[in-house]
């Protein structure tokens, strides 16, 4: 489309007007001149369907260029796709380009003009550009193209300020193109509060997930089930693929109820393991991002709010939460089997050789009055002090007047040693 250039000899000493213009051609003689006339900055809000439409109108286009060969600060913020990048690249070779998710609407503002175009002005402009090489241009918009104009010294101030708080809102072209291009997760933490739209994010980031490391009280696993569960086979299905690391859920299993909903994660392939002691919060991490929930989710409940962020300094925290949580549980196989055949629930499985010798020495250096110790071999009995056992029980014994009574087979000749060793160290 080829629209006449502003005419120069328009002076720009109008008086104050707020005007609604009508029918494409005007708007754009309008536009051309409120440009035209631009002293120190010409500043654009357009939406994905309107950002490349100056580009198209030669007039416009050489306008621009004009405005920035004369040293006019050219400012444009819309929203960056996949489906206009080249355009946002081109936007960037004559002025500064910021985006901000969900552009609606389109208008610019000058030091002292401002034009607001109507989405039928968009589209009739649209339309008979990309007609423009037929012999009778055409126009699909049903509404009577129109756009507002002002030059109020108080219109334009306000729209200047909320150009500006648009502004300093969006983010620089260059790092939105990178993040489409190079598939990067922009860096953000917000709080979530409405339901869909949780529902939502979670299910974008478990789509998104590689791997995935889940820890929740059994009502969060409700929860998931109800709303999320076809979200996390996708995981899994990655990992049988050889894409990915697969899913781990950690959860506390303390009654039957829980076993024919955990039998079915363990079905589709995700390995849960059980958690006596929770931690206080409900968390997600995938490769990344995190969801966190200080909310119990109670029989299958969604949670009223959730933090979400793709912060590398909290996705790796709670990595290692997760991991030290997943060294300390039980296989999820182990404890059904465990609750089915009515073994008590008070009964707590150490998997961690650390830990279980941590927790052995810390009962025998708190021993008031009496340790009983059964070993099966002689070796066993040896191997207490390479762990440190046996100089806790001679501690026990001599400082503590400890009673130490000791169960084994018949001992040879170096456990005998160690043993007499043990029972003159008591006698001293």
């Amino acid at each position: 489309m080829s629209v006449p250039a502003a005419d120069p000899t328009i002076a720009d000493t109008n008086p104050e007007r707020i005007e609604v213009i009508c029918y494409t051609e005007n708007i754009m003689n309008t536009y051309l001149h409120a440009l035209h006339y631009a002293k120190k900055r010409w500043d654009c809000f357009a939406d994905v369907k309107s950002l490349d439409l100056p580009f198209l109108i030669k007039s416009i286009r050489e306008a621009l260029s004009s405005a920035k060969s004369t040293g006019i600060k050219l400012r444009f913020v819309t929203e960056i796709t996949e489906g206009n990048i080249s355009q946002c690249k081109e936007v960037v070779t004559i002025g500064e380009i910021r985006h901000l998710e969900g552009v609606k609407g389109n208008f610019a503002v000058s030091d002292t003009e401002y034009i607001a175009i109507s989405c039928a002005a968009i589209a009739a402009s649209s339309t008979t550009t990309r007609n423009s090489t037929e012999s009778q241009p055409t126009t699909t918009a049903t509404a009577v193209p129109h756009a507002v104009y002002s030059n109020v010294k108080e219109d334009v101030q306000q729209q200047q300020y909320v150009f500006e708080i648009l502004w300093n809102k969006a983010i620089p072209a260059e790092q939105k193109i990178r993040e489409i291009e190079e598939g990067v997760i922009p860096v953000r933490t917000r709080l979530l509060e409405n339901r869909d739209e949780i529902i939502n994010e979670i299910r974008c980031l478990n789509n998104n997930a590689s791997k995935l490391s889940i820890c929740s009280a059994f009502g969060g696993m409700q929860m998931a089930y109800n709303y999320l569960f076809d979200s996390y086979t996708k995981v899994v299905e990655k990992h049988r693929a050889g894409k990915g690391d697969g899913m781990r859920w950690i959860v506390n299993m303390d009654n039957k109820d829980s076993l024919d909903l955990v039998k079915t994660f363990l079905n589709e392939g995700i390995h849960v393991r059980h958690l006596k002691n929770m931690p206080p919060m409900n968390f997600g991490i995938s490769n990344k991002e995190m969801a966190v929930t200080i909310e119990k989710m109670e029989g299958g409940n969604m949670s009223q709010s959730f933090l979400i962020s793709s912060e590398p300094l909290y996705i790796n925290h709670f990595n290692s939460l997760f991991d030290e949580l997943w060294k300390n549980g039980i296989d999820a196989e182990d404890r059904i089997k465990d609750i089915e055949e009515g073994v008590d629930t008070d009964i707590e499985v150490v998997p961690n050789a650390a830990t279980a010798r941590e927790i052995y020495l810390n009962l025998v250096s708190h021993a008031n009055e009496e340790i009983l110790l059964i070993f099966p071999t002689t070796k066993a009995f040896i191997r207490q002090e390479k762990i440190g056992i046996i100089i806790a029980l001679r501690e026990a014994s001599k400082k503590r007047n400890v009673k130490v009574r000791i169960l084994m087979p018949h001992a040879d000749s170096l456990s005998e040693d160690k043993m007499q060793d043990l029972i003159q160290s008591r006698d001293k």
